[in-house]
């Protein structure tokens, strides 16, 4: 899913943009779901992410998977394709390759 957000800050952007920079500072911004498996909860937390780049979403997945110590793993995902799996989740990419997230978590 591309979801236009023509306001969004991003590295190079200023938070309040004149009109022309609006303009010229336009971006798709890309809707990155992140799902965090945590020892608490029988079903991921899913995060929605609007981000410039994959790597911002990368990195934000990284952090989420460090800012607790029950977060067992974390998934990114974009239009139906997993982009990334750290923690827990890396081992079962291996074994499962491309499914879904909430069905994993249901069968471990």
């Amino acid at each position: 899913m591309r979801i236009d957000f023509p306001h969004a800050v991003t590295e190079s952007s200023p938070a309040t943009p004149s009109e022309e920079s609006v303009e010229m500072e336009s971006r798709l911004v890309s809707a990155f779901e992140i799902f965090v498996h945590d020892d608490r909860y029988s079903v991921p937390t899913l995060h929605l992410v609007p981000a410039a780049y994959e790597s911002a979403a990368r990195r934000l997945a990284e952090v989420l998977l460090l800012t607790s110590s029950h977060h067992l793993g974390v998934e990114l995902w974009r239009d139906g394709e997993q982009l990334l799996a750290l923690g827990a989740c890396a081992d079962r990419r291996r074994s499962t390759n491309g499914s879904d997230p909430l069905r994993l978590a249901s069968a471990g």
